[in-house]
């Protein structure tokens, strides 16, 4: 299985979330947000999706390192991806390739027919909730 297709689809949707002075999070006045929709295909018609990536710098710093990669081999993308931190933009951050990193595990769940969080080797059917 290759990788054949890498998207970034920005879209506007309607958000009541407001930050105050100190950067927290408050209810507040409806607004238009934007937010972008990565899509990793493959040539056997497995996806994975996540949220949350510049669209310039994936169509030109992420594309032409993920195509033709196998979608599993998770660790070398992202290890390749780090690498060319040190010669791309500063468009090309953590949190970007966290969202690469996502898409291909939610591809490696949605073609194994099995949540991400079972992938992982995860066991537990419910997890005490917390607040602060």
């Amino acid at each position: 299985m290759k990788i054949t297709e890498i998207t970034a689809q920005p879209f506007t949707y309607k958000s009541r979330a407001a930050r105050d002075n100190e950067g927290h999070g408050h209810p507040g006045p409806e607004v238009d947000a934007v937010q972008t929709l990565v899509t990793i295909k493959t040539d056997e018609d497995a996806a994975g999706y996540a949220f949350g990536a510049q669209k310039s710098v994936v169509d030109e710093h992420v594309r032409p390192i993920v195509i033709g990669e196998d979608p599993f081999d998770r660790e070398k993308i992202w290890q390749k991806l780090r690498h060319m931190q040190r010669i791309a933009p500063s468009g090309l951050t953590d949190r970007l390739i966290g969202v690469i990193d996502i898409a291909l595990w939610d591809l490696a769940g949605r073609h194994a027919n099995m949540p991400a969080h079972k992938m992982l080797g995860g066991f537990r059917d419910r997890v005490l909730a917390y607040a602060s």
